[in-house]
């Protein structure tokens, strides 16, 4: 039988597909980059990470998210501001995400939200 040929090769999402495969990491379902692209492609957003929502399974539609990968200053900004923005995004992608984000902790978010733009500005 010859090689099926899918034409995905060119598409972020095959590279994304390809990684996360060698790393043994992929549902049975997404297995063939076919189903996988299909799956994904409605969602799919450049500039994005796919992020596992429980790290302790493998990625599947159920537990995946696109997380926005910041473009950061990242020659000028220091270790712990890195970790620090990254964290914030973190934590506010999971409120959001699990439609968390109320009256208790809306504040709290905003805090985060307003010193990684300062951060990121440079002030």
């Amino acid at each position: 039988m010859g090689t099926v040929i899918h034409g995905l090769s060119s598409h972020p999402l095959y590279k994304i597909h390809s990684s996360i495969k060698v790393r043994r990491l992929l549902c049975d379902h997404w297995l063939s980059i076919t189903n996988f692209y299909e799956d994904l492609l409605p969602s799919y957003k450049e500039d994005h990470s796919l992020c596992r929502i429980d790290c302790d399974k493998v990625y599947s539609l159920n537990n995946v998210f696109w997380k926005a990968r910041l473009v950061k200053r990242k020659s000028t900004l220091s270790e712990q501001e890195l970790l620090f923005i990254n964290n914030s995004v973190d934590i506010i992608t999971t409120l959001n995400n699990n439609n968390m984000i109320n009256d208790d902790n809306v504040e709290a978010a905003s805090y985060l939200l307003s010193k990684v733009i300062t951060i990121l500005k440079g002030e």
